[in-house]
């Protein structure tokens, strides 16, 4: 439903970014991070066709019934899964999408959306670039990465709580202002 949303009254989008609800982002330093991507891309990456965030290895699908992230063979035949970008945080160039959308006609849905939507239907689109941007990501919820997200080297981060990250907020907040 999001994609064909998004095809049908989103047309001027540039990228659509999608996070988890346990994540702060920063997004001055991303809204810089995207119009430099956009400018410059790197070598080898069509921005128009790019899907940025933490790229996962080639892992193998569980088939242990007892494991959550379990998937049965009719559900994704494979043994391993394709290139996907970790579902915490991710950037999806908006010229991709309807090739994305399209590609939901030709796969089976999958209950892990990070692995469905930046893997397996990229897969099908078809040239689609995975840029990894990890270095400026933390997903987990620790101390330093709240650090590394307020000294303004990281653009996103995971939270506790909402508190956690309404008290986040604030202090990128004072200090975006403080800087400007």
């Amino acid at each position: 439903m999001l994609l064909r949303f998004i095809n049908e009254f989103c047309t001027t989008l540039e990228y659509v970014v999608k996070f988890d609800d346990d994540m702060a982002v920063n997004l001055y330093q991303l809204n810089e991070f995207l119009k430099a991507f956009t400018s410059f891309p790197p070598t080898k990456i069509n921005p128009q066709r790019a899907i940025i965030g933490k790229i996962s290895p080639r892992l193998s699908v569980i088939r242990n019934k007892k494991n959550k992230w379990y998937l049965t063979k009719e559900e994704y035949s494979g043994n391993k899964y394709p290139v996907y970008i970790l579902g915490g945080f991710y950037i999806i160039a908006a010229p991709l999408l309807p090739d994305l959308f399209e590609a939901t006609k030709h796969s089976l849905f999958l209950k892990f959306e990070d692995i469905y939507m930046t893997g397996r239907l990229a897969e099908i689109a078809g040239n689609v670039s995975h840029y990894d941007i990890g270095g400026y990501l933390r997903m987990y919820k620790k101390v330093e990465n709240q650090k590394d997200f307020l000294n303004l080297s990281v653009f996103a981060t995971g939270v506790e709580n909402p508190k956690h990250l309404a008290d986040l907020w604030k202090k990128l907040i004072n200090i975006h202002y403080k800087k400007s």
